[in-house]
Parts: C-alpha cells; structure tokens; sequence
C-alpha cells in the first residue's frame, strides 16, 4: 500500500512529533511512503527517515499559512503522477474566512476518516463544520513518547528518587510564541518573589527563527523580566535538545503550560511520562488530560494572579502520591500506555486503516496466524 503524507512546516511540536509516528509506523508495516512538506526543521537533520521518500517543496509563502501551502501540496501530488491508496492530510486548526470554510466544508464531506487531537478539538470542528457527518470524527490523542524511545532510554524519575532542589523548580516546556502566554509565569513570578517565596522559573523552549513574532515575543519576555526585577527567579533556556528537555524536566519540581483553549498541548502529557505535577488552563486538550489535584492543577483563566496562587499550592504541597509513590503510579502509567503513548497511538491507526482497507486487514490477519 502507498501511502501519502502532507505535512507543512515540520517544526518540533506536538503535531510534528504526531507526523513523525505516523510515518514510522506506516513504514514499519511495510508501506511505501511518500512525505509531502514545505519545509524541515534543523531539528529532524540527524533523525533518519529510512524507507521514505521525502518530497521538500519549497515555497515562498508565510510560515503558518497552512491553508495556501496544503493546496500547493495538494496540486504538486496531483501533478506528480504520485499514486496513493491513502493519504492523510494535517490540516490546521484555523479557518480563515467564510468562504474558505465552505471549500473546507466540501473537502471534509469527501473525506473517509477525520482524526482529532481531543475532544474539545471534536466540538470545535463539529460547530465550524455542523454539516459534516460526527461518525467521521475520532478522537485519537497524539503520542507523547515518540522522542523519549528515541533519545532517553533512561526511566522517568519520581521527585523522590532524586535529590532534594534546594529551591521549588518550576519548568514551562513552550514555544516562545504570544499565544502561549508566557507572560503571566513572569508576572506570576513577580508575584511570589514579593511574598518572599524561594523558588526558580526555568522558561524552556524553541525560539522559531523563521517567524519574527517568535524572536520578538522572546525578546519582549526578557525585558519583562528586568522589568519586573526578575531575573534572578526566572532563567531562559532558549531551544533546548531532546536530551536537555528531559533532564530540566528530571531536575523540576512542577511543569507549567500556560495556553488557553489549546487543542491539545503535549507538555501535560510529557509531565505525567516524566511523574511531575503540571498546572495548566482549564480550557482545551488540558482540561481533559489534567486530573485536579491528582496529576496537576487547572487555572479558571490565564492571569498572573490565579497562576502565582496555583504556584503557591504547588510549593507547599508535600506530595503527589499518585507521581511520587511508585505502586500508586502504576494506575497513571496505565492511563499514559492507552491514551498518549505511540503504541496506543499506532493501535488506532491500524484500526481505522483497517476499516477502509478491509482486505489489507484480512491478509495482515493472516499473515498473523501463519507467523504464530
């Protein structure tokens, strides 16, 4: 079977580590697999995609614009003479006009699978598109451990398996982009430094060097910090590796994600792989994969003072015995296997390929039995 991939941007987020699963496992099965995208991070430059052929079409378009960049992916596989029995389509979370959305509507109505990323991302799809068939849509939740199998071969560590921080290590794992909200750890920041509690903000993550407003937003976060006289609490550790993102969350206390109405967010699921308590919006994917008090906390909305509070908890909080304890952690571990690991996340690929391609099931099948 061929199967096709049209990916645009492939950055290091969540939805690009979904790719990436995607079509290692596809390859895995012994598929063909051809990887449509317009550009490839740095990052990937030492991964291997052995058995892919990879397509990079350049084009000169505005990083983000997924909808344009789909389309010209869409026209280059047409014009390729590029044969595929499936092909699967990372589609953006944005709609952009009335008119844009009535063409999307009527490519969604040909579609066979549509594949969602949480169930607040469902609702939010079946009200832009209310005539699409809800049948269509699953809920599938990205995998989180598609680098940590790769990168880490070392066992997530409770907090009381490593040596004490002499102070509170708060982490936030994030893209510096505004939507994010990064500002509120730095006002939240402000906050508990005024209260006299000892504690320190590490602010991980990538600086987009493609995209201006990344580098701005990043520079106007620093000054925010030496305005608020911060800077002694509050580190920024831009762009980060794999292998330096697990040992920050090995060396945290508490992770923070601080995006409203995300449609999913892999660092809630990175702190429960990794055993570390999380606070995050109650408002998107989080709200679904955060449980109050047990693996986190939830924030009403996005605000400096609600966050400094949920800080305050973290730190006098002694224990978090459903991460901390290891036999209480089981039942979490359990939870991460079925919903956020690659081999959950793979197992509901094989079933909805299996339902469009019956016949593929059936000789998989077989083949099972024979190999028994």
């Amino acid at each position: 079977m061929h199967v096709v991939i049209i990916h645009p941007e492939q950055w290091n987020g969540g939805s690009d580590r979904c790719t990436v699963a995607l079509i290692r496992h596809f390859v895995s099965k012994g598929y063909k697999v051809t990887w449509l995208t317009t550009m490839i991070d740095e990052y990937w430059k030492d991964h291997k995609f052995e058995g892919v052929d990879i397509r990079e079409v350049g084009l000169k378009l505005h990083p983000g614009d997924w909808w344009s960049q789909n389309v010209a992916l869409g026209w280059y596989l047409v014009f390729n003479n590029i044969k595929p029995d499936l092909v699967v389509v990372d589609h953006s979370a944005r709609w952009y006009s009335n008119l844009i959305g009535l063409i999307e509507e009527q490519l969604f109505e040909k579609t066979d699978v549509i594949m969602v990323n949480s169930h607040f991302t469902a609702s939010q799809f079946s009200r832009v598109m209310p005539h699409i068939e809800k049948s269509k849509i699953r809920v599938v939740y990205p995998p989180c451990d598609v680098d940590s199998i790769v990168i880490s071969a070392e066992k997530p560590m409770s907090r009381r398996d490593r040596p004490q921080n002499d102070v509170y290590i708060f982490m936030s794992m994030n893209r510096f982009w505004p939507e994010k909200r990064l500002d509120i750890i730095v006002e939240a920041a402000s906050l508990l430094k005024k209260r006299g509690y000892k504690f320190l903000v590490q602010l991980a993550g990538s600086v987009m060097p493609h995209i201006p407003e990344s580098r701005i937003y990043y520079e106007l976060l620093q000054k925010m910090t030496r305005d608020l006289y911060v800077t002694d609490v509050v580190h920024f550790i831009p762009s980060p590796s794999e292998c330096q993102k697990f040992e920050l969350y090995r060396q945290c206390d508490s992770a923070l994600y601080t995006p409203p109405n995300e449609h999913f967010g892999i660092v809630p699921i990175e702190a429960l792989d990794q055993r570390r308590p999380v606070i995050v919006c109650d408002s998107g994917g989080p709200a679904e994969t955060v449980i109050e008090d047990v693996t986190g906390s939830k924030i009403l909305k996005p605000t400096g003072e609600l966050l400094a509070e949920a800080m305050m908890h973290h730190i006098k909080k002694q224990d978090w015995p459903a991460l901390d304890c290891d036999e209480t952690y089981e039942k979490q571990r359990a939870r991460f296997d079925r919903d956020f690991s690659l081999r959950g996340f793979c197992a509901h690929i094989d079933e909805a390929v299996a339902q469009l391609f019956p016949d593929l099931a059936a000789i998989s099948s077989r083949n099972r039995r024979a190999l028994a």
